[in-house]
This record gives structure tokens, C-alpha cells and sequence, in this order.
């Protein structure tokens, strides 16, 4: 069947193959918009997955996942998963063309975050929805990265908040705790969430609780996959919390340390916030 083939290919990362199957999914199928966002999702993981220097290529996948994502909002505008490789790709592409121009599409970023939360939580499956806890990862680590300024939501239309920051990766932790176990690098953006927003509510507590979090990471050792660069991020953060707040997996390391940092990737949606 081919939708087995699709995902077995998928799941051994050859998602090129696995979207050309999709593609013919899609023809027999053109008003599902199934196969669309999971072209979308190809697309977005081999964006992710190659090297940041190969910023062409990475576009054209970011672009690509873009486009897949608005083919499936057409024929069905209950698409959640549709939001999240939406964001997914404008996001990656936002990462190559400076801060000024992301800032322009904030409003568009923020507004599918919280339309595709809003479907996909309705879902009696939420509590177990690999999707939804990816919203809820991405949509955290804008809300972080977005600064709290009263007057930017005046300006662009939205702002930063690092209360809902903490409050989505708890439920995209959650969810993953329901699925697989914790993820590292979940737990990585919750201890910044809170280590942020302890700093800006002068809350020792939500401090402390950051940096346990952290040490959960650092604890994982190599029992997860991508928890060495995971453990690398929480020691760093562990050190510094006072930068929490401007913490980012893309090149937040890089900033810090004299060596090349190994390619993470599991860098989420393509949300380079």
C-alpha cells in the first residue's frame, strides 16, 4: 500500500522517495489534504537536515514545504498540520534574510501557530498528537524569542510573551512524556522558558525549576538521540542563564565557543526564532 511505503520511506529519512509517493497519493486523492502536509513535512526535515552553509538548497526546501502547506490549507481550512509545516517553511527561510525582514512576517507566523493549535487540540487524539506537540514547541520558542514590548503588538501586530512561552512547552513536553518519553531538546527550550521568564518576573522559583530541567538534560547523557548537543545547549544555559532569553538552537553555541558546534538536526520545524 502505497501510504505504508510513504511512511516507511519517511521514517529511514529518505524523504525525497517518500514524497514522490506521496505525489501520487495526492493525484489519486486531490481534495485530502493529507499527503499534502506530509510532502510538507519531507520537505521541512531535509531542509533541517542539511548543513546551514548550504543555504540555496535549504531554501528551496523551505520553499518547497511552504508551497505543499498551501495547497493543503485550499482544500481543507481545518488543516492543522498544514499551520505547522507553513511555519515550518516561511520560518526556515526567515533564518536566511535577516531579522528585519522576520520581523514583517510575525504577525503571519503568530496567526498560524495559534489557528493550528486551536484545530488540532479540539482533537479527541491531542493528548497523543506528535503534530500538536510540534506547534506547541514552535509557537513557544517564537513567543520567547519575540520581545514582551507593549508597543510592538501597536507596530506589528504582535508580542512576545514568555508566560505563553512556558506554558506551551509544558503541554508540548507533556504531550511527548504521553508519546516517547521526554525529548531533549524540548526539555532544553522549557528550561530557557523558564529560566526567561524567572528573569523577567524576578521569580527565583521558575528560576530553580529551569535550571532542574536543564540538569535533566545533562543527565540523559547520550541515552537519546541528539542528546550530546542537547547537553551541550543546558551546560551553556546552565552557566548563563542570564541570556536565556536571546537562546536559539541555530547559532546560539556558535556565538559562545571557539570550536565548529556539530549540525543539530532535530532543530524543530524550521522556526529559527
Amino acid at each position: 500500500m502505497k501510504w505504508g511505503e510513504a511512511t516507511r520511506l519517511e521514517d529511514k529519512r529518505e524523504f525525497l522517495a517518500s514524497s514522490r509517493v506521496l505525489k501520487e497519493i495526492a493525484r489519486l486523492t486531490p481534495m485530502d489534504s493529507h499527503p499534502y502536509w506530509r510532502i510538507a513535512k519531507n520537505y521541512t526535515r531535509l531542509a533541517d537536515s542539511l548543513p546551514l552553509a548550504q543555504e540555496s538548497e535549504r531554501t528551496k526546501y523551505f520553499t518547497l514545504a511552504e508551497q505543499w502547506a498551501d495547497r493543503g490549507m485550499e482544500v481543507d481550512h481545518e488543516c492543522g498540520e498544514c499551520c505547522l509545516y507553513k511555519v515550518g517553511g516561511l520560518g526556515g527561510r526567515l533564518r536566511t534574510r535577516g531579522i528585519l525582514a522576520a520581523a514583517s512576517d510575525a504577525p503571519r507566523i503568530a496567526e498560524l501557530l495559534e489557528r493550528g493549535i486551536a484545530i488540532l487540540s479540539t482533537r479527541p487524539d491531542s493528548h497523543l498528537n506528535p503534530e500538536l506537540e510540534e506547534l506547541y514547541y514552535a509557537a513557544a520558542r517564537f513567543y520567547r524569542a519575540v520581545p514582551d514590548w507593549f508597543w510592538l503588538k501597536w507596530i506589528l501586530g504582535v508580542q512576545g510573551s514568555r508566560r505563553r512561552a512556558v506554558e506551551y512547552m509544558r503541554k508540548a513536553n507533556e504531550i511527548s512524556t504521553n508519546i516517547d518519553g521526554p525529548r531533549p531538546e524540548f526539555l532544553v527550550e522549557l528550561g530557557a522558558s523558564l529560566l526567561c521568564l524567572g528573569e523577567y518576573d524576578e521569580s527565583p522559583a521558575l528560576a530553580a525549576e529551569g535550571l532542574d530541567v536543564l540538569h535533566q538534560v545533562i543527565l540523559l547523557g547520550n541515552a537519546e538521540p541528539g542528546s550530546s548537543v542537547n547537553a551541550q545547549h543546558a551546560g551553556i544555559l546552565i552557566a548563563e542563564p542570564g541570556q536565556a532569553c536571546a537562546y536559539s538552537r541555530e547559532d546560539w553555541i556558535e556565538e559562545r565557543s571557539a570550536g565548529d558546534r556539530p549540525h543539530d538536526p532535530q532543530s524543530g520545524s524550521g522556526l529559527g526564532m
